[in-house]
C-alpha cells in the first residue's frame, strides 16, 4: 500500500486534508487488512492530539 499526501495531486494546492490509497496486486483479505490498521493508527493519532 502507497499513502501520499491529497495535495500533491492538485496544481494550486487543494486538498490539504486528503490523502490518497494505492494498493495492487493483493488479495482482498490483505488489502482490507491494510486499510484496517491505517483506520486504527489514524484514530489513535487523532485520539493523542486531543
Amino acid at each position: 500500500m502507497q499513502i501520499a499526501v491529497g495535495s500533491i495531486f492538485s496544481a494550486s494546492g487543494k486538498y490539504r486534508n486528503c490523502m490518497r490509497m494505492n494498493y495492487a496486486a493483493k488479495s482482498s483479505r490483505e488489502i482490507e487488512n491494510a486499510v484496517r490498521i491505517v483506520g486504527e493508527t489514524i484514530a489513535q493519532l487523532i485520539a493523542q492530539s486531543d
